[in-house]
This record gives structure tokens, sequence and C-alpha cells, in this order.
């Protein structure tokens, strides 16, 4: 069937002054309280499994049923990153951001067990030119965390994350390859991106909260 090119095309060319509003628009949607989250999506995932995004690929996931497939590389700027501990074991979901917390240390201590629903690791802002958007990143596995000192040496900087697919003795996953970016890309603004960081690395010594459906389906 022929795409319906009325609804597929812009009927209307856009000012510079609103392409400017445009952006703004798309800078302010993504600041807000919650941040929708970059994950690379392997076999074992439901969203896999549902069809909602292939294996091996990256997703930005907003919520459950919610995933923006963004391929298997995906350009982004390092903005801050700092520590997290998170725990999603129960309907209570607890999550520390002190790595010297007798709170990070049992969540970090009980993340080997199997099924266990916790994680730790270093969690990263992260701004999609592709798509205009804050994000964040968490490398909570241990195949992530081993890749984390690549990203870290990006902050402040642009990087290209990619995937690699591993093979165990038992068993094969895909783990994030994290390398310097070379296509350039439209930065946002300095003043909301600022003010997003600030945000981000504010001190937080933990946060309690009910765990939402999505969240236990991580």
């Amino acid at each position: 069937m022929e795409p319906n090119t009325f609804y597929d095309n812009e009927l209307i060319t856009a000012s510079e002054a609103s392409a400017a509003q445009e952006t703004a628009l798309m800078e302010v949607g993504a600041s807000t309280g919650y941040l929708p989250r970059i994950q690379l999506f392997g076999g074992s995932s439901d969203a896999v499994k549902e069809g909602k995004i292939n294996v091996g690929r990256y997703g930005l996931v907003r919520s459950k049923d919610q995933v923006e497939d963004l391929g298997p590389e995906v350009d982004v700027l390092v903005c801050a990153g700092r520590v997290k501990a998170l725990d999603l074991s129960g309907d209570i979901a607890f999550t520390s951001y002190d790595h010297k917390s007798e709170l990070f240390k049992e969540i970090a201590a009980g993340a080997s067990e199997e099924n266990s629903r916790k994680m730790f690791g270093p969690e990263y802002l992260v701004w999609i030119p592709s798509i205009k958007m804050l994000a964040t990143f968490f490398l909570s596995s241990p195949t992530a965390r081993r890749e984390s000192a690549s990203i870290h040496a990006r902050l402040r900087k642009a990087a290209t994350l990619k995937a690699k697919l591993i093979v165990g003795k038992k068993h094969k996953w895909h783990g994030p390859v994290i390398t310097a970016c070379s296509t350039p890309f439209d930065m946002p603004d300095v003043e909301f991106l600022n003010d997003e960081i600030a945000k981000f690395v504010a001190p937080k010594v933990a946060e309690v909260e009910v765990a939402t459906s999505e969240e236990r389906a991580r």
C-alpha cells in the first residue's frame, strides 16, 4: 500500500522562529522530575519477547509499554554522572546515591544473587540529539560496569553507544560499548542543560517510593 503522503509529509514550512520554539518544546518536555532511560535490550527482555524492540538495540524507555527504538548505535552528549543503587525486589523501591551508605552496600551485596531485582553502578545523564531529549543511562549489570571507564572518559564530551555480542561458556548476551563520537550534532540550550545537570548531581542521601509496575518489570 502506498504511504499517505498527505499525512506523512509536512504541509507547511517551518520558519526560523517556529523551529526555535519546537526545540524549546522538546527541551521543556524533557525537563521533568522523571527522566526516561536508555536501555540496551537483550534477548531475555520482556520488551524483546513482546516485539516492542529487537535484540541488541538501544531503546528509550518512557514506561513499561512505551519503548522507542533508537537503533544499534546512539550518539549522546555525556552530561554528568552519579553513583546509584536500586532495589526493586518489593513493592517499595529503595534508591541510594551514596556508595558509602549502609543501604547502598546492602543493595550492592545482594545484586549478585540471581533474580534479586537489586542493582548498582554508575548512572549518567545524557542528551540524545536525534530526539532532543535528556535521559539516564544506568550501567547496573556486571558487563555494563566493566565498560564504565569508557563512558566516564567521555564525560562532558560526545560519545557513541554501541552494542556487542558476548559469548560466554553457557550463554550469549549483549553488552554496551562506548566510543568517541565523530558525528557533529546540535547542542541543547546551555542554561537549560546546566539546570538539568545541577538537579541530577544535587546531593541525595536516599529515596524511598512505591515501585511502579514498570519499575518492577525491569
